[in-house]
């Protein structure tokens, strides 16, 4: 977040656009890896204590929380995808961008 406010403050981010100069790809890219590596540490921390959580079954209260997060993101990314192939058009006063995020705002609540 800091990144991004940073960086379109000096006219290098655009949200939706994945060109190699701008960078909104790198952010993107940043956060994929991130969310990647935290799953990883979060496996090792499991396999090291399962045996003290095995009588909580956090596995699948663990892969819940997960699985909301995970496609909560990626349904933001494709709905700025069809908003980047015209899909989504603009409407009564709306940007394509902003309507698709009231889009995503209203599918995760």
């Amino acid at each position: 977040s800091v990144a991004a406010l940073v960086f379109t403050s000096q006219g290098l981010y655009t949200e939706n656009y994945y060109g190699l100069n701008d960078a909104y790809i790198y952010i993107f890219l940043a956060t994929n890896l991130a969310f990647a590596v935290s799953l990883y540490c979060l496996t090792l921390f499991y396999l090291s204590s399962s045996d003290f959580l095995h009588s909580y079954n956090v596995v699948s209260k663990f892969l819940c929380i997960k699985l909301v997060v995970f496609f909560c993101f990626w349904q933001q990314v494709l709905l700025l995808f069809l908003t980047n192939i015209q899909v989504i058009r603009p409407q009564k006063g709306l940007s394509a961008e902003e309507k698709a995020l009231q889009i995503n705002n209203f599918l995760i609540c």
